[in-house]
């Protein structure tokens, strides 16, 4: 079973709220941010989840914002960010 399907069925399970789970594999020629607000128009979600990256040097923090925080400036849909285990 593939894992976003297990995903779905867990969260559903808790929360009594049908869910959906989108994995991809992205282009990586393409800007991420483009990428995810091409989806964001194309299925038209309540909220988008992230999971960071935390052991991230400090010099990377400062040059390169995590994707999260960069949608979060310009994203219309409210999102949610987890720390990756």
């Amino acid at each position: 079973m593939k894992l976003s399907v297990l995903a779905e069925e867990r969260i559903q399970e808790k929360l009594s709220y049908k869910v959906e789970v989108i994995n991809r594999e992205w282009n990586i020629s393409h800007p991420i941010l483009k990428d995810i607000d091409a989806e964001v128009k194309s299925y038209k979600p309540s909220l988008i989840a992230f999971f960071t990256h935390q052991k991230r040097s400090f010099l990377a923090q400062l040059v390169l914002p995590s994707n999260a925080a960069e949608y979060s400036f310009y994203g219309r849909v409210p999102m949610i960010s987890f720390k990756k285990a």
